[in-house]
Formats: C-alpha cells, structure tokens, sequence
C-alpha cells in the first residue's frame, strides 16, 4: 500500500511540473519509490541528465531564463496571432533553430500539414542558407492530418542523432492537446532533442506541457551592415529581419518582451537596431502650397492667319 502511495505521489509530481502548475523554485523532489524504477518502459538509448541541463544561446533573450539560454530537451511553442504574420513566425524560429544547428550536429525533421504548407509555404533553399542553416540537414516531412503530425513528431522525438524537430500547425487550439502534449513533452525530455512548435493563426493557445510560449510580430526592419562590397545586395536594401518576442509562458524563468533582430554577419540574434528610413520623395507637406508665379495673368498670342506666329499681335 506505502509502494503504492509512493508510485502515485511520483506521478501527480510528474504532471504538475509538466502543466506547469508549480513554480520551479517552489518544485519538491518527488517522494522516493525504488518499486517504481522497475516499472514502464526502459529510456531511450543515450539518455542522461546533461539533456535536460543544456541550453541555447539567444543572445538578448538570454535573461528571460534561469540557466542563461533556452533549455534544450523540451517542447517550445511559437505562436502567430494572424496567418498573415507567419513570414515573421517561420523566420524567428529559422533564427532560433541556426542556433541549436551549431550547437548540436544532426539533422533536423520539419513536419507539417499540406493544409499549412499551402498558406504559409515550404522552406526555401536559399532563404535558409541565407540564416546560416544548411538546407541538406533537413528533412522536411508533409502530412495530410493533424493526427499524423503529432505521430511524426512523436517518432521523431525519440532519434537522439537529431538535432532538432519543428512542427508547423494552424489554430493549434483546435488540433494540439494537454495529452498530446504531455506525450511530446516526455519524448523530448527523454532524448534531449527539443521540439519547435510553430502555430499560426493561433489567437488562443490552450492548455500545453511547453516549457516556454512566445508571441513574435515582425518589425520594421534596422539597417544591415555589410562589407562594402555588398552594400548593393538584396539583402543590404531590405535590412535585417526583425522581431518583437514577447514570451507569455516561461516554466524556468521570467515572462517579458524584447526586439530583437537578426545578424547575418555574425548569424545570431541581437539587439533591435533603431530603424533609420529616408524618404525617396519629399513629403507633401514639405512643399510650398501653390507653384511659383502662380496667380498672374498671362496674355495669349493670338495666331496669324498662316498659322506662323511671328510674336506680334495683329490689327
């Protein structure tokens, strides 16, 4: 009965630190039950207890969070409020997972519905080079079905050579539950290899085991510093990408919101540079009201009879 006891104390543990429910500085150690180590399935090969300690620079977002950097071995959930932010959306991930690309070898499993795909569209070879991100370490995956997604996903998850997995979704209140959740969560936590969930469209989350939810708006793009030799690049023209990240969920670390900015030089994040745009016409309201000379009278030639008009009036 005291076995017992134990097993399910341990459980309840599990699940509130899971939803979230407990403050990680206010987490007790679960009550010990070595009857429990025996039951449920064996690890996946290679699992240790560095996994779920590793983090992820991001540069300015670092302070959001305790150990200095984003926990890897965890599910993180970005979200769009609009579809037709997902240009911003997709480029703030890509930023996050150049990152984890460098820190850890592997490649990387991007799943998502056709349905998505067709109103935000695929990844693009070049756009990812242009990240840093080498387009051969992806293997992108299309499903027909939500239900299909998060089986991927969850397959995927427990490949501990990967370097990380992405989902993209729509609405994900409709289609992403507690319990499916809480299944990815412990896939991730098991192998060490985090999951990058992108929703768009997604005004409402609900209930989710992600350790961290950010919000990302695009922002007006801050001057690009380049070599001079590509000062005329497309790139230089348009700027650097940039983001403002507001994190709403944070189960290691504090919540707040930050702009941040994209360096393709350095391919990190970095602090939002103020935007320095120059009209390329003057402004209405810079202009003198009326042309000059305007308001006078002007006399017309009266033409001769030949049509020639030798500039002299005739009788």
């Amino acid at each position: 009965m005291a076995k017992d006891r134990s097993i399910l104390e341990t459980l309840r543990h599990q699940l509130a630190t899971l939803e979230g429910r407990l403050p990680e500085t206010l987490q007790t150690p679960p009550v010990s039950a070595p009857a429990a180590v025996s039951q449920g399935p064996a690890p996946p090969t290679g699992t240790n207890q560095a996994h779920r300690t590793n983090t992820l620079s991001l540069g300015p977002l670092n302070g959001f969070f305790q150990h200095g950097g984003l926990p890897s071995g965890n599910i993180h959930e970005f979200y769009g409020e609009q579809m037709r932010q997902s240009g911003a959306l997709s480029g703030f991930a890509l930023a996050v997972l150049c990152q984890q690309m460098k820190q850890k070898t592997g490649k990387v499993v991007w799943v998502c519905e056709r349905s998505v795909s067709r109103e935000v569209g695929l990844p693009y070879g070049p756009g990812l080079l242009e990240f840093g991100i080498d387009p051969g370490r992806i293997i992108l995956v299309q499903v027909k079905q939500s239900a299909e997604l998060f089986w991927a996903l969850e397959e995927a998850l427990q490949c501990t050579d990967l370097a990380g997995v992405v989902g993209e979704v729509a609405q994900a209140q409709r289609v992403l539950s507690l319990t499916v959740s809480r299944r990815l969560g412990l896939r991730s936590q098991g192998s060490g290899v985090p999951l990058f969930l992108l929703a768009h469209g997604s005004s409402s989350p609900g209930s989710s085991a992600a350790l961290s939810r950010w919000w990302i708006e695009g922002r007006a793009a801050g001057p690009a510093h380049m070599p001079h030799r590509d000062q005329h690049s497309p790139r230089a023209l348009l700027g650097n990408a940039s983001w403002q990240a507001c994190v709403d969920k944070n189960r290691q670390g504090t919540r707040g919101r930050k702009d941040v900015e994209w360096n393709h030089a350095a391919a990190k994040l970095v602090s939002r540079t103020p935007t320095h745009s120059v009209p390329l016409a003057e402004r209405t309201q810079h202009r003198p009201m009326v042309s000059s000379g305007a308001g006078q009278v002007v006399a017309l030639r009266r033409p001769t009879p030949s049509g020639r008009d030798y500039g002299h009036s005739q009788p």
